[in-house]
């Protein structure tokens, strides 16, 4: 009860919130000191570091506990990715759409037409 009244007290003065405000961050750091807990490094890559790339799909079909029928879409690029649809047909469609924005367009002497 004492130390409720002692931070309320605190608490409605500027000085008093500028001192608890300080004293939780230095006991903040006394615990990262004490800790024995290594930092928790990001998940993600380094910008400077690329992981390797897959250039390919993987088109799976999976039921769901009521017995819907989907089609997983899996794969291309630096990180995994699962896109869910309802036909097979959807998914080699996006799967088109995603290869063809990831493939650079060939120059305009480099192109080839059929001759009819």
């Amino acid at each position: 009860m004492r130390l409720k009244r002692l931070i309320d007290g605190l608490a409605r003065k500027r000085s008093g919130l500028a001192l608890l405000t300080g004293v939780t961050i230095v006991l903040e750091g006394v615990e990262r000191l004490m800790s024995t807990r290594k930092p928790v490094t990001p998940l993600a890559p380094r910008p400077g570091v690329l992981t390797p790339r897959t250039d390919y799909f993987s088109i799976k079909r999976s039921k769901s506990d009521f017995g819907f029928t989907y089609w997983v879409l899996q794969g291309h690029g630096y990180f995994s990715s699962f896109a869910l649809f309802d036909t097979w047909r959807e998914a080699m469609d996006e799967a088109n759409h995603r290869i063809a924005l990831a493939a650079p367009a060939a120059p305009v002497e480099q192109r080839e037409y059929a001759a009819v």
